[in-house]
């Protein structure tokens, strides 16, 4: 028998058991959070960068 979903500390999603993530506990939902937000980021940096060569 599987255990219901918990809910996150950091972000009260309710999902599997929370994992180890920077050194953090949070969940699965939180972790594609992160990941989405760096992807995001480094697409930021190169619009950034794109912009100041076209000065």
């Amino acid at each position: 028998m599987t255990e219901p979903p918990k809910m996150c500390p950091k972000c009260g999603h309710r999902c599997t058991a929370p994992t180890k993530v920077l050194g953090d506990e949070r969940c699965d939902h939180c972790k594609a959070l992160i990941e989405e937000r760096r992807k995001l980021m480094r697409l930021l940096d190169e619009l950034l960068g794109l912009l100041r060569e076209s000065r």
